[in-house]
């Protein structure tokens, strides 16, 4: 800021307060009482970043993959509901087919464990990682492959460096 505006907002401030205003009563007040100004900054910080992360999370949720991604799951043949596809939910079941474990026919515990290893290997190489780490705390998380993933991210850094420069911060 140029010290012709700080004086001008200096004055302003000055004078509101002369005349009582409430907003620079309140200016007043905060600058009385650093360890509440603190904590009122830290508040807006922490309500700010919720609201953008929602904002985020439904924004990303236009772009969800879990269509593309339960019909290419590698338990999508086998009459086993895997963790993964709990996760990712709606899949439908087909009819079994036979899958050998090691030469000889697998039981039904040993083929879940097959299916649930090889779903999770398939998810962790077809997400990106904080997709996969977000559908292991929220089943509602968006799947999202890492290109589309960082992709978003990219313009919304741009776009809100471009603002911020707009706005005539430095950056």
């Amino acid at each position: 800021v140029s010290k012709h505006r700080y004086r001008a907002v200096k004055f302003d401030i000055h004078n509101r307060m002369r005349l009582g205003y409430w907003d620079a009563r309140i200016h007043a007040w905060f600058r009385h009482h650093p360890v509440i100004k603190c904590s009122v900054y830290y508040l807006s910080f922490y309500l700010v970043f919720i609201a953008i992360y929602h904002f985020q999370t439904r924004l990303l949720r236009f772009m969800d993959h879990r269509d593309v991604i339960v019909s290419n799951l590698p338990s999508k043949d086998y009459n086993i509901t895997t963790t993964v596809r709990k996760i990712l939910d709606g899949a439908l079941i087909t009819t079994p087919t036979t899958l050998s474990c090691e030469n000889q026919t697998c039981s039904q515990e040993q083929m879940a464990e097959i299916l649930n290893y090889e779903d999770d290997v398939f998810l962790y190489s077809t997400l990106s990682m904080s997709s996969f780490l977000g559908l292991r705390g929220d089943e509602q998380s968006p799947a999202l492959p890492p290109i589309i993933s960082n992709s978003f991210h990219t313009i919304v850094i741009l776009a809100s460096l471009s603002l911020l420069s707009w706005l005539g911060c430095n950056v």
